[in-house]
């Protein structure tokens, strides 16, 4: 997959800016605030993704404008495609001009976005873990996104229900309690269709995370990763009739918790999983440089997932990452990406080592200023 070209207009501080890449390297580097961030951002949107700064929609509108527009041209497929995405009071969405839907845009554009943020997946909390594999599934499985978005709805009632149960001694509660118990029904077949997802991707991307971390290590230490579900005692084989009953039978038991609490305590929205170094906890004993490098076998064994589904590598976004990394992960980093289309915001493009051609941009108060490497 390349991205050929990207057109912005009122995009965040990008007026109106023409991007035409280079097909390997592309870095993209200025001061700080000058829009280098903006640009990643815009491209990662392409896949359908929300904004890796977990940013709201109108918030990257440029100030004053009610819209925004971003239209891409790339090569997959072994074809030619176009993607248009204009953001405003309503998004829009147009794949080869034929207008879809965000969940139909997922999958058709692909890229990997490799951040400060990203490489605190280790030692932050388990929303960034869930976060990361909610987008990583998508991107290979479609069709998650709109179950993870059937789920969140059909929580959000359930959660809706059990705070109108804590705080309104009014209520009747036999009506929702029966209410109650038709919300729990309805989250059966979406928690189990998550939570097998999950673990799925994990067994996918388990010899992966093996083979790069071996490589980082120099074989010194031996990683792992488990999903840790919130919901107990699923059977190890996933059978679907059994975990739904389990699903089920403890949705009910943690009904009167739930209630005191006045939101659900478990399901795929408190899950984790964790990642151990030579069977010791990465997060509660990890240095930061063993973080780092469980974060960078992760991001790395994602990208090789897409590719191995695929068939196509994904585009790689790193924003500014590389001050985050000593010269030895650097070398390996570049290493595992010499045939893919990579771009690189950097304050200064001299610190980037290693790289043979490509493109470079200037940044200055979000105008592109392109020069040949």
């Amino acid at each position: 997959m390349k991205l050929l070209s990207l057109e912005l207009k009122n995009y965040r501080n990008l007026q109106k800016q023409v991007l035409n890449p280079h097909e390997k390297v592309n870095i993209i580097y200025g001061d700080n605030a000058q829009g280098k961030t903006n640009l990643v951002e815009a491209i990662y949107l392409l896949t359908g993704q929300k904004s890796f700064r977990g940013a709201k929609e109108n918030e990257l509108l440029k100030f004053g404008c009610e819209n925004a527009e971003i239209l891409a041209r790339f090569f997959s497929g072994g074809r030619e495609q176009e993607i248009k995405i204009i953001l405003g009071k309503n998004k829009n969405i147009y794949i080869n001009e034929i207008k879809a839907t965000p969940n139909e845009l997922t999958g058709v554009f692909n890229s990997v976005i490799f951040s400060p943020t990203e490489l605190s997946l280790i030692k932050d909390g388990p929303s960034e873990r869930r976060a990361f594999l909610d987008n990583a599934i998508s991107k290979i499985m479609p069709r998650y996104s709109a179950i993870l978005q059937n789920f969140n709805k059909i929580l959000y009632q359930r959660n809706t229900l059990l705070s109108e149960m804590k705080y309104n001694k009014y209520a009747d509660k036999s009506l929702l309690t029966e209410t109650l118990f038709a919300w729990e029904q309805s989250l059966v077949k979406p928690i189990y269709l998550l939570i097998n997802a999950r673990i799925r991707y994990i067994d996918r991307i388990t010899p992966h995370i093996k083979d790069i971390y071996r490589e980082i290590s120099k074989d010194k230490e031996k990683i792992n990763i488990e999903y840790i579900p919130s919901i107990k005692n699923l059977p190890t084989d996933m059978d679907r009739h059994k975990c739904e009953e389990i699903i089920l039978k403890s949705l009910q038991d943690s009904r009167q918790e739930d209630i005191k609490n006045g939101y659900t305590t478990s399901g795929p929205h408190r899950d984790d999983f964790n990642i151990t170094l030579n069977n010791i906890s990465a997060r509660s004993y990890g240095s930061q440089g063993q973080q780092r490098s469980c974060a960078l076998a992760l991001k790395i064994a994602e990208c090789r997932v897409i590719e191995e589904v695929t068939n196509e590598k994904p585009i790689l976004l790193l924003d500014d990452v590389f001050s985050e990394l000593d010269k030895n992960r650097k070398h390996f980093f570049l290493k595992q990406f010499l045939d893919t289309q990579i771009f690189i915001t950097s304050c200064d493009k001299t610190g980037i080592q290693g790289i043979k051609s490509g493109k470079s941009f200037r940044m200055v108060n979000g105008e592109i200023y392109s020069n040949q490497k």
